[in-house]
């Protein structure tokens, strides 16, 4: 399953993602406007870890964090965005 981007780009759902991860990383994703493939895939390596971190209370350097940080504070996630099937 995947998610559509405005890029013509689609978010696709690893095997063992959850609806609240897909969703959250789908959001975070979206939210960062990639304008070509090349910041696409820097926002979806960074929505990996975001949720790693989120879900996961994974550690990183605190560079890593200061930018996901930074990153967050362009995402407005609410509860309902982060109902998978608010997509459907």
């Amino acid at each position: 399953m995947s998610f559509p981007l405005s890029l013509g780009i689609q978010v696709d759902r690893l095997d063992h993602e959850t609806d609240r991860v897909y969703s959250r990383r789908c959001w975070f994703i979206a939210n960062q406007n990639p304008k070509t493939i090349n910041q696409y895939l820097q926002a979806e390596k960074w929505s990996f870890i975001d949720a790693n971190i989120t879900f996961l209370k994974c550690k990183y350097s605190e560079d890593v964090h200061d930018k996901i940080e930074r990153m967050n504070d362009q995402v407005l996630y609410r509860e309902s965005d982060l109902d998978f099937n608010a997509f459907h």
